[in-house]
């Protein structure tokens, strides 16, 4: 429930942000999602463990079910909406395979179920790929676009800043006031979440519903790069 909350609270400052750059309508998709989803899986993973241990990892791994289901449902929504690509109904929207996959995986979890050791050999073998494989998709879409250009951009540098400075601090804030205060392990796991880059599945989702694929090429290549000076800095705020 606290990350439906957060990814919500996240879309609506995405709206405001689009709202107030005056940013297109082909290009507010991804503004939208670069808010809303951060890279809780690839970066977030390692992260979770080395800070906080196998406490932290499983419940970042939890968050990620929550932010997979967003972002291939949700998440296709609002990146192709008011693009030439077709009608998406909400039978496709939700029945696709990454969300399957993660219903599947989910009851496994629940059950203590584990498939034969031959069969977690494949699964570990092809899940070592995702991560080398979404670098790739995202260099494609860089190799389109011109660097120099990209530092040029300086709404892109708006989005960065939203990214890694202005929502985990706005985190902070609100976690500062509520029940959950800044203590514990769940607080700053999210401030954590909400410090990491963008997630790379962004540029993914744009190369195959052929939407605008320049915008989260350059939104992941900025919030990378800026996001190990970042990070530490919010993490240093928030007290861990």
């Amino acid at each position: 429930i606290l990350m439906f909350v957060f990814h919500l609270l996240c879309l609506l400052l995405g709206l405001i942000l689009v709202k107030i750059g005056r940013i297109s309508s082909q290009q507010a998709g991804t503004w939208l999602l670069v808010c809303m989803f951060s890279n809780n899986g690839f970066m977030g993973f390692p992260l979770a463990q080395s800070i906080y241990g196998n406490d932290g990892l499983f419940l970042m791994a939890v968050a990620n079910v929550v932010s997979n289901f967003l972002i291939f449902s949700l998440g296709i929504k609002l990146q192709t909406h008011g693009q030439a690509t077709g009608h998406i109904g909400g039978r496709q929207l939700f029945y696709n395979d990454i969300n399957i996959a993660v219903i599947i995986g989910l009851l496994f979890y629940l059950l203590s179920w584990r498939p034969p050791e031959i069969i977690m050999t494949v699964l570990k073998d092809v899940s070592s790929l995702t991560a080398p494989l979404s670098m790739i998709v995202v260099g494609l879409s860089m190799s389109r676009s011109n660097i120099r250009k990209i530092f040029a951009n300086k709404k892109i540098y708006l989005l960065a800043f939203t990214r890694l400075l202005l929502i985990p601090i706005l985190t902070i804030g609100i976690l500062k006031v509520s029940p959950l205060g800044l203590h514990g392990l769940l607080p700053h796991l999210l401030i954590l979440i909400s410090a990491l880059p963008s997630l790379s599945a962004v540029s993914m989702i744009a190369e195959t519903y052929h939407t605008d694929t320049e915008t989260p090429a350059q939104a992941i290549f900025i919030t990378t790069l800026f996001s190990p000076v970042t990070i530490p800095l919010i993490m240093l705020l928030a007290g861990k």
